[in-house]
């Protein structure tokens, strides 16, 4: 399955439904545990992010509190309430950055020289 493409799939539905164009898919182990889109509209719940609401499920459905080895697939800009301001908390968006010339920062990390 291409999660990128389900990720975008769910926001696309999302915004189709009146919501904002934001979700995300958690995978671990090559399947999905969780997914979500942006719900701040339809429910007036400002923490309703898609973030929150799929790391919430994961944690739920494996019965922890670490998503140690899942890949988080998020559409848009990483929600700082997600992740602690380490810039090594979201390897992958900083690579991903860093590959289409992005500037190397992540909401409350140090630019890095």
């Amino acid at each position: 399955m291409d999660f990128v493409q389900r990720t975008i799939d769910i926001a696309l539905q999302n915004v189709a439904e009146g919501g904002r164009p934001f979700a995300t898919v958690i995978v671990k182990d090559g399947e999905i545990v969780a997914e979500s889109p942006n719900m701040v509209a339809q429910t007036g719940d400002p923490t309703a992010h898609a973030e929150i609401l799929a790391i919430r499920e994961a944690c739920t459905k494996l019965g922890t509190e670490h998503l140690t080895d899942a890949t988080i697939y998020v559409l848009a800009h990483p929600c700082p309430m997600r992740h602690e301001p380490r810039e090594d908390a979201v390897e992958v968006y900083r690579f991903w950055q860093e590959r289409n010339g992005g500037e190397r920062r992540v909401a409350g990390a140090p630019i890095s020289a």
